[in-house]
């Protein structure tokens, strides 16, 4: 009987029986046509599966294909992994940026790293005094150097003989600069060493540099030098963080231990991340 035969039979319920339970796939397919209870009520069981038998050689090696039994993985700790390496990352963020904030406070990036830029300051200010007795006349000689130029400026004396006994003169030399550099002299009539002076230099009204000297003590001074600081860079390191993006102007600087609230937050913050990552590790 041909397989169309058969199958003509199984539809229209005229196949013998023992033929569905010879043949475990025509019975399948019987049991999705007619379902499982009708073919029991019939009496027929199921079929067997056959037990495909390996083809051996003669020399008994098996050219059959053996499935292994399925071996179950061994599970995978990924997240253990994972959580010392993230909370490493966040111990080291936390130490770093802790570091990082203190130094800024107490010392300030700016002594460290050259990041502002003022582009009014050129060089140090710079102002000295050479003294000399020629019979008996006193003699200042000023200079002062890097001065800013269109500013006005004045030079303050007081000049005594005799320690500080004899006042002989308190006086004042006021002029507006057209360049960066200022030479001035002046002398007096001295009778009784020693002879002392005090002399300022004063910048739009601030004082800028002080000298003294004493002409016959006995520990002698003739001449004195002062260099002042103009550069706001070198005055302001400390970086002020709400200002981080125009890092190199000046007006995002200011002087070192002086706090705001963003440098109080970020200190916190990264406080707790260190905490944070210490616990975690234990």
């Amino acid at each position: 009987m041909n397989e169309a035969e058969r199958l003509r039979q199984l539809l229209d319920g005229s196949i013998d029986p023992s033929e569905l339970e010879m043949d475990a796939e025509f019975f399948h397919l019987a049991e999705r046509i007619y379902g499982r209870e009708a073919l029991e009520g019939l009496g027929i069981s199921i079929p067997e599966p056959e037990i495909a038998t390996p083809i051996t050689n003669d020399n008994g090696a098996s050219h059959g294909v053996e499935i292994p039994e399925f071996i179950e993985p061994p599970p995978m700790h990924i997240e253990s992994e994972k959580q010392p390496k993230r909370y490493l990352f966040i111990l080291t963020v936390g130490i770093i940026g802790l570091l990082f904030v203190g130094i800024n406070f107490y010392v300030g990036i700016g002594s460290l790293l050259p990041l502002c830029v003022d582009d009014t300051h050129d060089a140090p200010l710079e102002f000295s005094v050479s003294t000399t007795v020629v019979d008996g006349n006193l003699h200042l000689f000023w200079s002062g150097d890097f001065l800013k130029n269109m500013t006005d400026y004045s030079i303050t004396w007081i000049i005594s003989e005799d320690g500080s006994n004899n006042l002989i003169e308190i006086g004042d030399f006021t002029w507006k600069t057209s360049g960066n550099f200022i030479v001035h002299s002046n002398s007096w009539v001295v009778n009784t060493p020693p002879y002392t002076y005090v002399t300022t230099l004063i910048e739009n009204g601030t004082e800028v540099a002080s000298l003294s000297g004493c002409i016959g003590c006995e520990t002698i001074t003739t001449q004195g030098q002062i260099q002042f600081s103009n550069d706001e860079c070198s005055n302001n390191p400390k970086l002020i963080f709400s200002e981080i993006e125009e890092y190199e102007s000046v007006n995002s600087w200011a002087p070192a231990k002086s706090g705001d609230v963003l440098d109080g937050a970020l200190m916190m913050l990264f406080g707790i991340m260190s905490l944070f990552g210490l616990i975690i590790k234990k």
